[in-house]
């Protein structure tokens, strides 16, 4: 940015009226990557802490000791045994939600837990025993119900499971909704999902999230220094655009002559693009010494060689600014824009894709030799204007 805004300043007094407005209204625009920069933290605020959010919505990275270590030891115990039914090992969540029992407040999502532990196992006896256990302790959660029609269900007692999947929708009917969307993805052994239940939110304990995390009204600084480079930055180019801008008003600049390629200040011509010189002696030819117009004539000819090496370069290489090159900028743009649009298609769809879990790649795309014959047709069609044209 700060080049392209370099490169700006510098062409200042070389742009029109129109191209100088347009420049500043670029420029005006540069300002609203720091005022968004300035207003995001008021858009964005950090969710308050909870251990049902650490439980289920999925995290980038388990929490760690530090960020739990306020808590008391039977509440780690919960978590510990809630990553291992996360990990699908049953064995080792049953053992440790068999040690809770009886230790902690929340013996209904023990229970549930230690229910669903035995349930993955192929143990139903025990996990009902467990489920009507955790279900005589709190009527209203929908865990239990769940998993107790997953029970009746599996013992062909379908009234007796529609009546608990309706008490579970009506205790609680947007986790009851996605509890039903969950069970259609059928795992384990007895082709059914059943559901533990997290440890619950408490005042004390999310007190002990926030103590462990440090600072929690800690608040983001609005004012950096990259906010400050870019106000700063759009700012000074707008002053020293417009000072170049308005100095070129009064103080010519130099520019290249057309016809030989020196350059000048001010020119006796009235096209603003040739020098005096060429005037003088191309155009006025009034009475310019025979030596220096001989020498003008060698210097403007290996100018226009020079020039026409490079349009040549120009077609070879890059088609379509050649034709900006002689002051057809839309056809140019169009004819490279072209180009660039077939050589990105050779680009992106080049190299295969390797997908997580796949032995072999992707095949190629249909769209790289489309792309790449729509380059060479490019291509050639540039490469035609080296032909002699015919005169008729």
């Amino acid at each position: 940015s700060v080049a392209a805004i370099l490169w700006l300043i510098l062409l200042g007094p070389f742009m029109s009226s129109a191209e100088a407005r347009a420049t500043v209204l670029v420029l005006v625009l540069q300002l609203l990557n720091p005022l968004m920069a300035v207003m995001e933290p008021w858009a964005v605020q950090p969710p308050p802490p909870s251990l049902v959010t650490l439980q289920i919505q999925p995290q980038i990275e388990p929490p760690g000791e530090a960020r739990l270590k306020l808590l008391p030891p039977n509440d780690r115990t919960f978590l510990k045994g809630w990553r291992q039914l996360q990990a699908q090992d049953w064995a080792t969540a049953e053992t440790t939600f068999q040690g809770l029992v009886g230790e902690i407040p929340d013996q209904a999502a023990v229970l549930n837990n230690l229910g669903v532990a035995e349930f993955m196992q192929g143990h139903s006896g025990e996990a009902e025993k467990h489920f009507q256990a955790a279900y005589q302790l709190d009527p209203s959660r929908a865990e239990v119900l769940m998993n107790q029609s997953i029970l009746d269900f599996d013992k062909l007692d379908t009234v007796g499971g529609a009546l608990k999947q309706e008490a579970a929708r009506a205790a609680d009917p947007a986790l009851f909704n996605e509890l039903a969307l969950l069970n259609e993805a059928k795992g384990g052994a007895t082709g059914h999902r059943v559901f533990p239940s997290p440890l619950p939110d408490t005042p004390a304990r999310v007190k002990a999230l926030e103590d462990a995390s440090g600072e929690p009204d800690q608040t983001v600084p609005i004012w950096n220094s990259r906010i400050a480079l870019g106000v700063i930055v759009p700012l000074l180019a707008l002053i020293l655009l417009w000072w170049r801008f308005r100095r070129s008003r009064y103080t010519p600049y130099a520019t290249q002559c057309i016809r030989c390629g020196d350059p000048f200040r001010s020119t006796d011509s009235p096209h603003p693009q040739v020098c005096s010189q060429c005037h003088h002696l191309f155009v006025v030819k009034d009475g310019v010494h025979a030596e220096s117009r001989k020498r003008k004539v060698d210097q403007l000819a290996s100018h226009q060689q020079a020039t026409r090496w490079i349009h040549r370069l120009l077609i070879v290489l890059l088609p379509g600014c050649d034709s900006a090159f002689l002051g057809d900028t839309s056809e140019g743009f169009w004819e490279w824009f072209l180009v660039c649009m077939a050589g990105g298609i050779v680009i992106a769809t080049g190299p295969t894709v390797r997908y997580p879990g796949e032995i072999l790649p992707d095949p190629l795309s249909l769209w790289l030799p489309l792309g790449a014959a729509f380059l060479v047709v490019l291509y050639l069609r540039s490469w035609v204007k080296l032909l002699p044209k015919r005169r008729i």
